[in-house]
């Protein structure tokens, strides 16, 4: 609910940062090319440790974006790393999310547990981009950024102790 859409992100980085627009499609190729070098280890990665130390780990990096694009005037480096870290956050949810759903939901009913989970991740997206767009005209950069990377934080805190407080957890390391 709380993540960004990536126009928004490479909106402010623009305005931010005072680049020509005519430079705006480089913002998702750099992404992108940080997602193609990082989902195939970061997958592999969660095979030998697991899909939910890689998901918080994302979700950690997506909120220190949140906090570079809030607290920066966006240089280049600032812009770069933005960038870098948006791109190793898709790279460790994005093929975490279906695998994590995979060990959860029925083989008989797997795709579609894949598919309505997508479509949720879709819809909050959706109503994050109205969040955002309120916040950001109400309380500017810095605030609204910030108020995301806590939510984002609150969130992580949440699942981190609900992983830690599973009665299984307590059973297999307990």
């Amino acid at each position: 609910m709380v993540t960004v859409g990536d126009a928004f992100i490479y909106l402010v980085i623009q305005q931010t940062s005072n680049f020509s627009a005519r430079y705006f499609p480089l913002l998702f190729v750099g992404t992108a090319l940080v997602y193609l070098l990082l989902a195939v280890p970061l997958g592999r990665l969660a095979d030998r440790i697991g899909t939910q130390p890689i998901f918080l780990a994302g979700n950690a990096l997506l909120m220190v974006m949140y906090l570079v694009v809030g607290f920066s005037s966006l240089g280049l480096v600032a812009s770069l790393m933005c960038l870098g870290l948006l791109g190793a956050y898709y790279a460790a949810t994005d093929g975490v999310i279906p695998a994590m759903v995979s060990q959860l939901v029925d083989t008989d009913i797997r795709p579609s547990g894949i598919a309505f989970v997508t479509v949720v991740i879709a819809a909050a997206r959706m109503l994050s981009a109205l969040l955002f767009a309120t916040l950001y005209e109400a309380l500017g950069k810095t605030s609204t950024m910030v108020t995301l990377a806590i939510a984002i934080a609150m969130g992580v805190g949440v699942l981190v102790s609900i992983q830690l407080l599973s009665p299984l957890n307590v059973i297999t390391n307990g």
